[in-house]
C-alpha cells in the first residue's frame, strides 16, 4: 500500500510539473514555443490528472468493497442496499 501511495504522490508532482511547463510554454516569446509546448505539456497534464483520478476512484471503490465484506464476516451486513 506505501508504494501505491508513493506511485501516486509521484503522479501527482508530475502532473503539476506538466503544468508549470504548460504556463511557461504559454507565456513564451517564440510562436513555435507556445505551440507546441503548450500542445505537449497541456496533454501530458491532462493525461496525468486523468490517471491520477481514476487512481483514487479505484482506491476509494477497494476500501468501501474492503469495509463491506469485512462487515459480511462479521454476520452485521444483511445485503439489502449495500454502501456507496
Amino acid at each position: 500500500m506505501f508504494v501505491n501511495l508513493l506511485i501516486f504522490l509521484v503522479v501527482i508532482g508530475l502532473a503539476i510539473f506538466f503544468g508549470w511547463l504548460t504556463y511557461r510554454a504559454l507565456r513564451a516569446k517564440r510562436l513555435w514555443v507556445k505551440i507546441a509546448g503548450g500542445l505537449g505539456a497541456g496533454i501530458m497534464t491532462l493525461l496525468l490528472v486523468v490517471v491520477a483520478s481514476t487512481v483514487v476512484r479505484a482506491l476509494r471503490w477497494h476500501t468501501s468493497r474492503r469495509t463491506r465484506c469485512a462487515r459480511a464476516k462479521r454476520g452485521r451486513d444483511t445485503g439489502a442496499g449495500g454502501a456507496r
